[in-house]
């Protein structure tokens, strides 16, 4: 079913990923892999005709009910003195609380309850709707059992699972991953969400180093490091001839939240880039990059310009094109561009 879904990767618009129509997803090509999974979702429930059931003709709007459904269940038993049955899932509970902080954006520091209560309803609930439709196979990564059993036959037909996991060894595993393996799973998954939002959840243990099993963590490399690739390879259209449309005029607020990304991306990979991916750099043109990156970020984007270094540091690369150095020197020229929408972490 979900391989009629057909999936159009857009030119020079790293960050996109949209849902057209119900056999169209259209993305960039920098987008993760949740970004990614979060549009097919809207596809597969648009695609879903239910289960084969006679009796229970379910559809989208079934699973809306299942959801409410738990949800209110899970507060009733919260306010009782009774054990909650649904405990083991709390903090995927949670994870519907963060995803209305995230979908409705208007939350003045309240929970998604006092929310409902100001009369938000059919809204708020419709954040849920969204974030339930799309985010539960990258929040679970691709495990059935830490999604609550009322929910779990919406996805069992394309989430198989080879052993049962517990929310709390999920999150003690996560909050435990080496610095490294914890920047690949949260490029490609989103327990963070779940720990932002709950913060009684102190599972970190300073004796205790998890890592990502291979073959996946591999997988995610080679994911994330093309996305390194596409920064370098875009920088070519970026300065293009005058009758294309430049990207940074395109979209001009991105840019700093790419460039620092990608420095902190450039870190890991300087002599793991060869050709069969696309480009091929020595180490000492890596190292200029990351320098002009972080010379872009930190004393371009967050404090004073050095413009001569950055130049330096540009013109020392030589396994990058001309357009690509123009691309960067463009950067370096116009940093005012789009400057109130710049997100950048100036902490060093």
């Amino acid at each position: 079913m979900m391989s009629d879904i057909r999936a159009e990767w857009v030119r020079n618009e790293p960050g996109y990923a949209g849902y057209i129509a119900p056999d169209l997803v259209k993305s960039g090509s920098e987008t993760a892999p949740a970004g990614l999974m979060h549009e097919f979702m809207h596809g597969y429930f648009e695609h879903w005709n239910g289960f084969s059931e006679s009796c229970d003709a379910i559809n989208i709007y079934t699973f809306r009910r299942d959801v409410a459904q738990f949800m209110l269940d899970f507060r009733e038993y919260d306010q009782l003195e009774t054990p909650n049955p649904w405990e083991n899932w709390r903090p995927f509970y949670s994870f519907f609380h963060a995803g209305i902080v995230r979908d409705y954006r208007s939350t003045d520091g309240k929970s998604a309850w006092d929310l409902f209560g100001e009369g938000g309803f059919n809204e708020l609930w419709g954040a849920i709707y969204h974030v339930a439709e799309t985010e539960i196979p990258a929040i679970v990564a691709g495990k059935l059992s830490l999604i609550p059993p009322p929910l779990q036959r919406y996805f069992e037909a394309f989430i198989t699972e080879t052993e049962e996991t517990r929310w709390l060894d999920e999150l003690r595993w996560y909050s435990n991953l080496n610095p490294t393996d914890l920047y690949l799973w949260d490029t490609a998954f989103q327990h963070q969400w779940i720990l932002v939002d709950s913060p009684e959840i102190d599972l970190f243990d300073p004796s205790l180093t998890t890592t990502i099993p291979d073959p996946l963590r591999q997988q995610l490399r080679n994911v994330d490091r093309s996305k390194l690739i596409d920064f370098v390879n875009t920088l070519e259209d970026i300065s293009c001839s005058q009758s294309c449309e430049k990207l940074w005029e395109a979209d001009p607020g991105f840019w700093a939240f790419y460039v620092s990304a990608n420095l902190h991306r450039s870190q890991f990979y300087l002599d793991e880039l060869s050709t069969d991916i696309g480009i091929e750099l020595e180490q000492s043109n890596l190292e200029a990059i990351q320098q002009t990156l972080g010379m872009l970020v930190s004393d371009l984007y967050c404090g004073d310009a050095s413009v001569a270094q950055l130049r330096t540091s540009i013109n020392a690369v030589s396994d990058v094109s001309d357009l690509q150095k123009e691309a960067l020197l463009q950067m370096i020229d116009a940093p005012e561009r789009g400057a109130d929408r710049w997100y950048v972490d100036c902490v060093q």
